[in-house]
Formats: C-alpha cells, structure tokens, sequence
C-alpha cells in the first residue's frame, strides 16, 4: 500500500466520509449528546437516592 499523503490524512480528518454502514451525525450533536450523558451520570451518581441506597446495605 502506498503512505497516505498530507491531503488525504487532512481530508479524512475533516470530513469523515460515509462508509455505508451508518449515517455519522454532525459534530455539534455529538458533542451535545455526550454532554448531556455526562450530566446523567453525574447527577445520578450525586443524587440522594443513590446515597440513602448505600447507606441502608
């Protein structure tokens, strides 16, 4: 195979291309989604159900 030249490595790094398998949603909504999960996980690991959970164990 021959080494991936400047432009091509730029080329897929900007603009990730449709391999067919499964659509790629836009960066913005990525970076949305994986905010809100983020969020999830830190209130639901900080919320008091889950403490008075460990407290009764």
């Amino acid at each position: 195979f021959a080494e991936p030249t400047i432009s091509y490595n730029m080329h897929i790094c900007t603009e990730p291309q449709d391999d067919g398998y499964r659509p790629l949603p836009p960066p913005a909504h990525t970076a949305q989604s994986l905010l809100e999960q983020s969020e999830e996980t830190l209130t639901l690991s900080s919320s008091p159900e889950s403490s008075s959970i460990k407290g009764t164990k």
